[in-house]
């Protein structure tokens, strides 16, 4: 028996934290004024996965059906390492998300973002990383297909953020240990359920950029959310079909 899915499995198991934090997986999404909602029920939750979620919260629309939202991250660095410092105010990253809704059915997003794409210590010799800028860069673009008043059914196609792992922003300057070991970018199709009772599964799948054999690779996830008297509970568990994925399956932190 070989080992080696178990623990990827173990890895993407969201168990801890989230199951004693104050959350409703059941929350209702509100109308505004513009055809778009303001806040995320369950099913759309589960939809978005590990996306760019900033400006969910908000009532105000730019133009009918469409909302924009953004994060500015600024520090002064002090950073020294060996006979080369770095003393500066600068921009960490500037991230711009559009999101739409198409119809009743179809919405589409697509995020944006400008920043570093390593830490100004390159902690192989500990010297200084000269070149943090990468530029703009398009890590999100896709369009999802879900109806939930007919159909538990949903269908995710485009870039982003594959579904293994739990994490709240994809965008962390300084992601833990257990992000960095599950967070991935990649053109994928994802088609799953997922219910107002609490319940999700879905599968997602990918050609690989570092596979040596068959190109194909695919996670798997099941999760479930459920609320008692202002107690939120969220379990998730996911499963990634090879590991080396996580070598250069990241574009901000690889």
């Amino acid at each position: 028996m070989k080992l080696n899915p178990i623990a990827y499995a173990i890895i993407a198991a969201g168990l801890v934290g989230p199951t004693f934090a104050a959350y409703s997986g059941h929350h209702v999404a509100h109308k505004s004024s513009c055809g778009m909602t303001s806040g995320m029920s369950h099913v759309q939750s589960v939809i978005a996965g590990n996306s760019y979620n900033s400006g969910v919260d908000s009532s105000v629309c730019w133009q009918d059906r469409v909302r924009f939202s953004g994060t500015l991250e600024a520090a002064y660095r002090n950073v020294k390492a060996g006979a080369d410092s770095d003393k500066s105010f600068a921009l960490n990253q500037a991230i711009l998300g559009v999101d739409a809704k198409l119809n009743s059915a179809w919405s589409a997003k697509a995020t944006f973002r400008e920043g570093f794409g390593a830490a100004p210590i390159d902690y192989s010799d500990f010297s200084l990383n000269t070149n943090l800028n990468n530029g703009w860069s398009v890590p999100e673009a896709y369009v999802t297909y879900s109806d939930p008043s007919n159909s538990p059914l949903f269908m995710k196609i485009g870039r982003g953020f594959v579904p293994f792992g739990h994490y709240s922003n994809p965008f962390e300057f300084d992601p833990t240990i257990v992000q960095s070991l599950s967070q991935i970018n990649e053109d994928y199709v994802q088609a799953g359920v997922a219910s107002s009772a609490g319940w999700n599964a879905s599968v997602a799948g990918w050609t690989s950029e570092v596979a040596t054999n068959s190109p194909w690779r695919y996670s798997a996830n099941l999760g479930f959310d459920h609320s008692v008297n202002g107690l939120g509970m969220h379990l998730n568990a996911s499963y990634l079909s090879s590991i080396a994925e996580l070598y250069n399956g990241n574009s901000l932190y690889s």
